[in-house]
Order: structure tokens, then C-alpha cells, then sequence
């Protein structure tokens, strides 16, 4: 018998193995999950994946069956976030109606859910500061403020679009002009702030950082008026040792009793 030719298309059980030890390679979770709750299959990554397969009931965890049952019922694909120790796996769970089963495809996003959790922590920041952060155009619209600066009143004239209080919108095209820092103090009812507007190379907006000063104006004013009594009394002082010297010098230049 002539030896098999190699080009020669496989056999319908050798394309079977194939893709059955394709499955197996697979780093990532696959699996099968038949329409009454049962496993009917899953490769070697689901059993390292932690937590993911129960050995003792020889099944996928329950509340990730429950998923694949959910999907089977509502006949729909849904994708989902499966937590498997340390690692999260994004799992497409695809019902196969006419078989009664749904085949469940996982990858390993635990890193992008990192990045995700990242950002949206970063997003954050700005709202969470108690301090009031604006984002503005150079004309003073406003592109971002969080809620401190929205606290502030008249702070951000209303409409579509908003625009930053007139008393710092000039400083806002300064700054874009110059491509340099900018400050200014604002005073609104009873309290101070000092905004710096802060360019950024390449962008088209300025991002404005406000701090309430208040405490260091009012302690401030107090050193000043603390150093003026110090002059004063200084000063009084000063001048009652003049008068003092004066006196005594009179005294001694004085020939008899009477006119000293």
C-alpha cells in the first residue's frame, strides 16, 4: 500500500482529536454545561482555575452553572465576570437550544479589570477632592468642575455652555496666552480662595486648582495687626526712655537744687 500522502485531508475522527486537543491547550476556561445543571465537559484550565470546579461533585461551581441556566432559559448569549481566586475570567456563555446545552467561553481579563478599576479610581480623585478643580477653555468655559468648585457661589455662571465668574475668566486667556502659571484670589462671602491656572503643552484647556485661603488671610491679618501693637508699644517705650534721658540730663546740667 502506497504510503498516506501528506496533503491528505484527515479523517473525521483525527479532526476530532484535533480540536479536542486544541480545547485542552486553550490557557483559558471552556467548558459545557448541559440544560439540567450538568457538566458536560470542561478542559484543564477550568480545574486550575480556583474556585471555578467542585472535585468532589465532579461540576462547575454552582453560582457559574446558575449563569449558564440563566442563559439557556432567556435563549440569549450573555457575558459575564467570573472571579476564580485571584484571576477574573470575562465568560461568553452561548446556549445551543437545539442540543440542550450551553457552551461557556472564558478569557482572562484580570489585568484589563485592574487597568478599569485604575482609572475609574483616578476619575475619581477629582470629585472626592475637597478642594475645588476645574477644567476650563481659554475663553473661561467650563469643561470639567467637581462638586467644591460648584459649591462655591457664583463661582460658575449657569448655561449652555457654563462659563467661569468674569473675575477669573481673564485670568483663564492670560494664562493660555502666556502658557504660564496664573493666580488670583477671590473673595465670596466671607471667605478667600486662591485659584492657579495651570496650562497644559499641547491641550487646549486649562486645568484650575482653587484652595480656600481664609484661615491663612485671617491669621494673616493677625500677625500684621500683632506686629503693629508691638511697634506701638516699642515705639511708646522708645519715647518715655527719651524722655527719661532728657530728664536726667537736665538734672545733671543743672547748676543748684531749684532748677533741676
Amino acid at each position: 500500500m502506497a504510503p498516506k500522502d501528506k496533503a491528505d485531508p484527515k479523517t473525521p475522527t483525527e479532526e476530532a482529536e484535533s480540536m479536542i486537543r486544541i480545547l485542552e491547550e486553550c490557557p483559558f476556561p471552556i467548558f459545557r454545561i448541559g440544560k439540567k445543571g450538568e457538566t458536560l465537559y470542561r478542559n484543564s484550565a477550568v480545574e486550575l482555575a480556583e474556585g471555578l470546579y467542585d472535585q468532589k461533585q465532579e461540576k462547575v461551581v454552582q453560582h457559574v452553572t446558575d449563569i449558564a441556566l440563566k442563559a439557556f432559559r432567556a435563549k440569549t448569549s450573555q457575558r459575564v465576570d467570573v472571579e476564580a481566586g485571584q484571576e477574573i475570567f470575562n465568560v461568553l456563555f452561548n446556549p445551543v437550544i437545539e442540543n440542550g446545552y450551553v457552551n461557556a467561553y472564558g478569557r482572562d481579563v484580570t489585568q484589563i479589570r485592574a487597568n478599569e478599576k485604575r482609572l475609574k479610581d483616578t476619575a475619581k480623585f477629582p470629585s472626592e477632592n475637597p478642594n475645588p478643580v476645574l477644567r476650563v477653555k481659554s475663553d473661561g468655559e467650563i469643561l470639567l468642575a467637581n462638586d467644591a468648585a460648584r459649591a462655591i457661589d457664583h463661582l460658575i455662571k449657569p448655561g449652555q455652555p457654563e462659563y467661569l465668574d468674569s473675575d477669573l475668566k481673564g485670568t483663564s486667556r492670560e494664562a493660555a496666552e502666556s502658557g504660564e502659571l496664573r493666580q488670583v484670589e477671590l473673595s465670596r462671602h466671607g471667605g478667600v480662595f486662591l485659584f492657579t491656572f495651570t496650562p497644559i503643552e499641547g491641550e487646549n484647556y486649562i486645568n484650575v486648582y482653587g484652595r480656600d485661603i481664609t484661615e491663612e488671610r485671617h491669621a494673616k491679618q493677625g500677625l500684621v495687626e500683632a506686629n503693629a501693637k508691638l511697634e506701638k508699644r516699642v515705639a511708646d517705650r522708645t519715647a518715655s526712655v527719651r524722655l527719661l534721658q532728657n530728664i536726667l540730663l537736665a538734672a545733671n546740667s543743672a547748676e543748684t537744687f531749684q532748677p533741676a
